[in-house]
Parts: structure tokens; C-alpha cells; sequence
């Protein structure tokens, strides 16, 4: 793959995102052999003598024709100052630029997603700081997908310090609070006022119950993609890693697993307009949801909960 390797980086940012102290995620998509590599790319904006937890995540999405072989994609986080100056990496509270590498995957005949959490060593900054992420080409690594190849910058301010202040929310600020809002038949949906999207639409059953696209799980429960989406065909079950949760679900059964645990409902998942669907109520009581009302002049379904 490497020695069939255009040089062609197509990247197009897909809407503007908007300082806060908490991250948003910035779509980028990375041409490569005619074939789209989509990165979402998390964008983290701080006030720069406040200590916040710095561990951005980029998650990626590849096409069902996409093989590795093997190879890796290297990912390398770059720091500038507004004078470029030289930081001192002996002080203790500055991350240092390290390099992260992510195992290509294999080709399956489906579209794959996963998610890379950029973990650092170090969590306080003390300087007005920009950290770039960068894939990394070179020779250094053999098994690198863009050896030979110059490093190609995916985003420039990845991570941001003292950002102004009108714009900082603080810890005691955050959210503790979820609210989603759905609309029937709208791809397009609410989570925390944030319009995100879905891959299928909330439906209704044969017999009035409400039903959520499975892939469509992390991103309406949690507002995040799955970091992992398999369906194995044999036994038709979709199962869905989201970090360090599991949950799987199969056509006609209304037993799902979810954390390995078996979870029983009153609806059976089924597959509609090539999706399998599992009934949304039951869903959300997984993740903690406690309300879920319907409105049926506007045709939307509210789920709320609460952490406090």
C-alpha cells in the first residue's frame, strides 16, 4: 500500500468549532489510494492557569475496502508558543511532544471505526501554549504507512491555552446534566443543544414502540462514536465497543449483553432499512437515563439525566 501511496491530503473542515474549556470535535477527512480516511479530531481549549486533564482523543473511520496490511499510522503532538521560544521540559507542568502510533486495520467487508485517546504525562500548563497534532512520514518507522512520505499537519491548535476568558467554562461551570433530544425521521439531533448526527433515523415499530439504530448507541447516549462496530453475519448481532463498554444485540432477541452481562427487555431488536434497530426506552435505561417523554405534536422524544 505504502509503494501505491498518492501523495493526494484532501482535508475538509466540515463546520467551525467554538472555544470552550471542555472539547468539541473537528471532522477532517485524509484522501489516500482514492479511498477517505475521516478523523475526528478533539479540540481542547483551556485557560491557561487553571490544571485540566489533557487527553484529547481522535477517533477514525475507515471504508469497508480499506487493509492496513499491517501497517501503522504515527501520530506526532507538536508544541508552539506565541514567540516560538524554547520551553524548558525539565519544568514539570508542560506536556512533552510525544509520538502515538495506531495499527492500521485489516480489510472486513464493513465500514470500521475506532478511537485513539492521545494519554499524557503531564496535565498543567503555565505559558500560552498551542499543541499541534501531526501524521508523521520519514523513514524512522518501517512499518509506517506514509514512510518516505513528509509529515502532514491534521490540526494546527489541537490544544489551546488561555484562551479569553469570556470563553472559559470552569470545572464548576460543567454540565451535570445530559438532555437528547430526537425527532422522527430527522438524522440531525440534540445533545446538550449540540446539533449532532445520526446514521439512521429514530423509528417507530409495528407496534408503536420506539427504536434506535444500534450504531447509532454511543453517539445518542453519549454524544461520541463507537470506538469499535462489528456484525457478524452468521447470528445477525451488531456488537459496539465504546471505550471500555461492550454491548451487543441480535436480530429477534430480546436479550441483549452489555458488559458482558445479560440484559432482558420486552421489545426484540429487528432489522429495518438495512439497520438493526433495538427499542430505544430500554436503551437509555442502560445509560442512566431516567426520564422519556414523547411529544407528539413536534414529534420528538426528550431523555434526561442527571449526575448530581
Amino acid at each position: 500500500m505504502k509503494k501505491l501511496f498518492l501523495l493526494m491530503l484532501t482535508f475538509m473542515m466540515l463546520g467551525e468549532t467554538t472555544a470552550y474549556a471542555k472539547a468539541e470535535f473537528e471532522k477532517i477527512k485524509l484522501k489516500a489510494n482514492g479511498e477517505e480516511i475521516e478523523f475526528e479530531i478533539e479540540e481542547q481549549r483551556y485557560e491557561g492557569k487553571n490544571a485540566y486533564q489533557a487527553d484529547p482523543e481522535i477517533m477514525m473511520r475507515f471504508p469497508e475496502d480499506f487493509d492496513g496490511e499491517d501497517e501503522n499510522l504515527y501520530f506526532h503532538v507538536k508544541w508552539a508558543t506565541a514567540t516560538e521560544e524554547e520551553i524548558d521540559y525539565d519544568a514539570d507542568y508542560y506536556i512533552k511532544p510525544r509520538i502515538f502510533s495506531f495499527k492500521l486495520p485489516q480489510a472486513t467487508g464493513a465500514e470500521q471505526e475506532f478511537s485513539l485517546k492521545l494519554k499524557f504525562d503531564k496535565r498543567e500548563y503555565k505559558e500560552d501554549l498551542t499543541y499541534s497534532l501531526w501524521l508523521v512520514g520519514g523513514d524512522k518507522y518501517e512499518d509506517n504507512f506514509l514512510e518516505g512520505k513528509k509529515d502532514v499537519l491534521l490540526k494546527e491548535d489541537m490544544i489551546v491555552f488561555n484562551v479569553p476568558e469570556e470563553e472559559i467554562i470552569t470545572e464548576s461551570e460543567l454540565r451535570k446534566t445530559t438532555e437528547v433530544i430526537l425527532t422522527i425521521g430527522k438524522e440531525t439531533f440534540l445533545y446538550n443543544g449540540e446539533e449532532k448526527q445520526v446514521k439512521a433515523p429514530v423509528i417507530f415499530n409495528n407496534g408503536g414502540k420506539l427504536m434506535v439504530a444500534a450504531k447509532d448507541i454511543p453517539m445518542v447516549m453519549e454524544g461520541l462514536a463507537a470506538t469499535g462496530l462489528t456484525w457478524d453475519k452468521a447470528t445477525r448481532t451488531v456488537t459496539l465497543q465504546m471505550e471500555e463498554k461492550t454491548l451487543s444485540a441480535t436480530d429477534g432477541s430480546k436479550t441483549w449483553l452489555y458488559q458482558g452481562a445479560e440484559v432482558s427487555g420486552d421489545t426484540v431488536a429487528e432489522i429495518r432499512n438495512g439497520s438493526l434497530y433495538i427499542p430505544l426506552r430500554e436503551a437509555a435505561k442502560l445509560f442512566g437515563f431516567t426520564e422519556l417523554t414523547w411529544d407528539g405534536t413536534t414529534q420528538t422524544v426528550r431523555m434526561f439525566k442527571s449526575d448530581i
